[in-house]
C-alpha cells in the first residue's frame, strides 16, 4: 500500500493541491484562506522584487528625463528673457543718448571690424545718408569710436580710436587741462606733456576738448587709469582706458556738425 502511494506520489500531491485550491476559492472570506494567502504572499514576495525594482527604476528614469527636458526649456526661456532685457536696455540707452545729444546724430549699422598692429578700421552702413562726408566723427552711447576716412554711399570706413595713427584733442574733466590723446608703441592710450603741477585723479573722465572742428566738446573719450612723471618731474604722462569697448559695440552714430539741435 505504501509502495502504491509512493509510486503515484506526484499525482496525490497534485490532487491535494487541487482540492486545497478549490477549498480556498470556495471560502475566500474565511480566516484560513486569508492566512494562506498572507503566508503565500510573504513567502514568494521576493520573486516579485526584481520586477518591482525594475518598474520603479524605469519610472524614475522617465521622471528624470522629463525633468531634464523641463530644465532645458526653462533655461532657454531664461536666456531668451535675458536677451530681451539686455536688448531693451540697449535700445533705452540709445533713445536717451539720442534725446540728450546736442548734435544731430545719423544712425549707422556695423558691418565689420578689422584690427591689426598697423591699422584699426570699422565698416558701417549709413541709415540716413544726408550730410555724410569724410572726416566726420563716429560715436557710441559710451563715447568716441573714430572718424570716417572713406565714404561711398551708403558704406563708410571708420578709423577707430585705437588705430596707431589716431589722435584727438582732449581735456581732463576736473582741471580742464588740454592735451592730445594718442597711441604709443605699446598700443596704450596716453596723453603726454601734462604739467606736473596739474592734479590728476585716477578714474576721472577724459573728454573731447572742442578744439577740433570734427568733435564737439565734452564727449567721453576715456578714463584715467594711471599717470607717471618724467625724470625732471616737469611733466606727466596720463594713461587712459577708452570708455567704448570696440569689440562689444551694437550701435554707432555719425555726428553731423552742420545740423545742431535747435538751430536752423
Amino acid at each position: 500500500m505504501i509502495g502504491y502511494f509512493y509510486r503515484y506520489r506526484q499525482h496525490w500531491v497534485l490532487i491535494v493541491c487541487v482540492v486545497l485550491s478549490l477549498s480556498i476559492i470556495s471560502s475566500q472570506n474565511s480566516n484560513l484562506s486569508v492566512w494562506i494567502q498572507h503566508r503565500f504572499s510573504q513567502t514568494f514576495s521576493f520573486v516579485l522584487l526584481p520586477y518591482q525594482w525594475f518598474t520603479s527604476n524605469q519610472e524614475l528614469q522617465e521622471k528624470i528625463q522629463q525633468l531634464e527636458i523641463s530644465n532645458i526649456l526653462l533655461q532657454n526661456d531664461n536666456d531668451r528673457f535675458q536677451y530681451l532685457e539686455e536688448e531693451n536696455e540697449r535700445l533705452r540707452n540709445v533713445l536717451y543718448f539720442q534725446n540728450d545729444a546736442q548734435i544731430e546724430l545719423i544712425p549707422a549699422s556695423i558691418l565689420g571690424i578689422s584690427q591689426s598692429p598697423i591699422q584699426s578700421m570699422m565698416r558701417i552702413k549709413l541709415e540716413n545718408r544726408i550730410g555724410i562726408d569724410v572726416g566726420q566723427a563716429v560715436i557710441s552711447p559710451f563715447g568716441i569710436v573714430g572718424k570716417i576716412i572713406r565714404y561711398s554711399d551708403p558704406i563708410a570706413d571708420v578709423q577707430l580710436i585705437n588705430d596707431p595713427y589716431f589722435k584727438i584733442s582732449v581735456k581732463l574733466e576736473h582741471s580742464q587741462i588740454k592735451g592730445i590723446l594718442e597711441n604709443d608703441q605699446f598700443c596704450q592710450f596716453i596723453v603726454r606733456n601734462i604739467p606736473a603741477t596739474v592734479e590728476v585723479v585716477k578714474g576721472e573722465l577724459i573728454l573731447t576738448s572742442g578744439y577740433s572742428r570734427l568733435y564737439p566738446a565734452d564727449i567721453r573719450v576715456g578714463i584715467v587709469t594711471d599717470y607717471q612723471f618724467d625724470k625732471a618731474k616737469r611733466f606727466q604722462t596720463i594713461y587712459v582706458q577708452p570708455t567704448t569697448d570696440l569689440l562689444r559695440l551694437d550701435d554707432v552714430f555719425v555726428l553731423d556738425r552742420n545740423r545742431i539741435n535747435g538751430e536752423k
